[in-house]
């Protein structure tokens, strides 16, 4: 990532921002590293504070076990590098170069760095393990004066879930993040300064909104306590539009849809009817799956588990990928069931054993045990054949 300093202006008599006439400066000074890291990284590998220091989540550089490992550090640049070092090649101590190591201790993924209101408190996902891509994921926070490291969410013991994105409230009080629970991309909130383990009952954390897939874009300026959140949320039957949601209210549908770009385009399209599908998998352990039928049915055929006679159709099965994933509750551009639906088949996709979302355990069942998510699909289209008789 380069720096470049952003200066209020006046031109024309209006008042806006323009870029310096400085030199955009490379935060990592010509050190032999990536950010952001590999195919999947992207902005959310670094972040920049309002006192100027700057994070970023970095392979160590010409590491050994580069190769072996998921190992990825936060460093921590407490003030911006001088222009000179722009466009040289790095000599000496490279880590030194970018900056004070504040995970040196964590062999595995440490990722998404991002820095307080106020700039004092610095918050990131992290892993445990160096070997493991799809570990445990728990949240870390970082305090710039005293040097000390809190754990707000102790990744595989304090909640079954991992988080995968995270936001501070503009008041610094709340870290809002994202979280795969039973495939759809929950929004969830905890208290900035006290972790789960100190917590009672639900261990302070809230799901804010747990049906569909949310993408949290921030607080909503102006609105009373800082309580609106504006969000991106799709499903399965909905493409991706913005809403407000009250953070205020939990698992509850206080929400206000702000766009409506595809209203009228789905209004205007059959889409067949989504709905979960339960049934035992491997050592006969439930199975979430997800169950859409032909975009042809009728009301009529969709209230019922058997529709007339001519309304037989064929089952097409989506297996996901990673194989630590999910097929999730949303409008997927790539692996959308509805495509399927839209041309006459059932569709059955399988959260088999392995998949994220369904507890750590499950998870891991499919490390080192492959077969297990055929056997899961295959106990899927059996329990599906026989809860249906209108597949055929």
């Amino acid at each position: 990532p380069f720096f470049v300093p952003v200066l209020q202006s006046n031109r024309y008599g209006v008042a806006g921002y323009t870029i310096g006439d400085d030199v955009p400066i490379d935060l990592l000074q010509g050190v032999p590293t990536a950010v952001p890291s590999g195919a999947f990284g992207g902005s959310e590998d670094w972040s920049l504070s309002k006192n100027g220091a700057v994070a970023v989540s970095a392979r160590p550089p010409m590491s050994e076990d580069e190769v072996w490992t998921t190992n990825r550090h936060i460093y921590l640049i407490e003030k911006i590098p001088p222009s000179e070092n722009t466009g040289k090649v790095a000599e000496g101590d490279f880590e030194e170069l970018l900056g004070k190591c504040i995970t040196k201790e964590n062999p595995g993924y440490d990722t998404n760095p991002v820095f307080s209101p106020d700039g004092k408190r610095l918050a990131w996902l992290t892993m445990k393990s160096p070997t493991y891509e799809s570990d445990a994921v728990g949240i870390l926070v970082y305090d710039l004066e005293t040097k000390q490291t809190t754990t707000l969410i102790e990744a595989e013991t304090d909640w079954d879930y991992s988080p995968n994105s995270l936001k501070w409230s503009k008041d610094g009080k709340t870290l809002f993040f994202t979280a795969d629970v039973r495939s759809r991309q929950a929004l969830c909130s905890i208290d900035s300064t006290i972790g789960v383990s100190k917590q009672k009952g639900s261990g302070g954390i809230r799901i804010l909104k747990g049906d569909q897939s949310s993408f949290l874009h921030g607080e909503v300026s102006g609105s009373d306590d800082g309580h609106l959140l504006l969000a991106s949320v799709q499903s399965l039957s909905m493409p991706t539009e913005l809403f407000l949601v009250d953070s205020r209210i939990e698992n509850k549908q206080q929400l206000r849809q702000l766009t409506h770009f595809n209203t009228q385009r789905i209004t205007d399209t059959n889409l067949g009817k989504a709905e979960e599908f339960i049934y035992k998998g491997e050592n006969d352990d439930d199975v979430q799956s997800w169950l859409i039928r032909p975009a042809r049915f009728t009301e009529q055929d969709n209230n019922t588990k058997v529709p007339s006679s001519e309304k037989q159709s064929p089952l097409v099965v989506i297996y996901h990928g990673g194989p630590q994933g999910s097929s999730g509750d949303d409008w997927h551009y790539r692996w959308n069931l509805q495509y399927w639906a839209s041309m006459g088949f059932a569709v059955f996709s399988p959260n088999f054993h392995g998949s994220t979302g369904f507890g750590h355990k499950f998870c891991r069942d499919i490390s080192k045990n492959w077969e297990v998510g055929g056997r899961d699909t295959i106990l899927g289209v059996q329990a599906v054949l026989k809860e249906y008789p209108w597949i055929d």
